[in-house]
């Protein structure tokens, strides 16, 4: 599996077979049973998890502001953790503490956050999971605001054919199989902006992914 320089790289299978190990064997919280991870090594990870993680005794503005004071001069983070809100939608909200968003909004400050923090690489795991349609298809359309500001690489990781269409560069589907191995992978070269326009296209894709399994 080949994680291309700032592209969108998704890792697609059902649940129960590895993914998020895998996406923790990358990042370094699990060590391999065997096997080589190149190039990954002494790199900085953003992580979005499937919840939003969020510190409950900080306000919007101070989660944001928690990860990158280490990072930034005092007169940098205010700019800086405003332009992350606003690009979310969610700056009138920076005083708010987790506890009165929504799941939605908690969701996107989580990836608002991530984005924001200086990292090499991003991994997501199924930070889309659990939600409905409208709620998604807004945090994807927040997802891809941030994404397109700095093309960041990504290491997306979902069992939805949806989602991995809609943003994905790269799809490698995983079988359902123990160990689990890589039964195909799909380059689609029409942008994110082109499948939005054209939701048909996204409809092509998840038909040749649903082939696949």
């Amino acid at each position: 599996m080949d994680v291309r320089e700032n592209k969108i790289t998704c890792i697609l299978g059902p649940s129960g077979i590895g993914k998020t190990t895998l996406l923790n064997i990358i990042s370094g919280i699990t060590e391999p049973d065997s096997g080589d991870i190149s190039d990954f090594k002494d790199k900085d990870f953003s992580y979005i998890f499937q919840e939003p993680r969020l510190l409950y005794w900080k306000t919007v503005y101070e989660n944001i502001n928690f990860v990158l004071k280490d990072f930034y001069k005092e007169k940098e983070l205010k700019p800086r953790v405003k332009n992350y809100l606003e690009i979310v939608g969610l700056y009138e909200y920076r005083d708010y503490y987790p506890n009165k968003l929504s799941g939605g909004m908690q969701q996107r400050v989580s990836i608002a956050r991530a984005f924001a923090y200086p990292s090499e690489i991003l991994l997501m795991d199924e930070p889309f999971k659990s939600l409905d349609d409208k709620l998604k298809k807004n945090l994807l359309h927040s997802f891809m605001a941030l994404w397109e500001a700095d093309k960041r690489t990504v290491v997306f990781v979902t069992h939805d054919i949806e989602e991995a269409a809609s943003i994905s560069d790269f799809i490698y589907v995983l079988e359902d199989s123990f160990p689990t191995k890589i039964k195909n992978m799909m380059q689609i070269d029409k942008s994110f902006k082109e499948r939005l326009d054209d939701y048909q296209s996204v409809k092509e894709i998840k038909k040749t992914l649903v082939d696949f399994f």
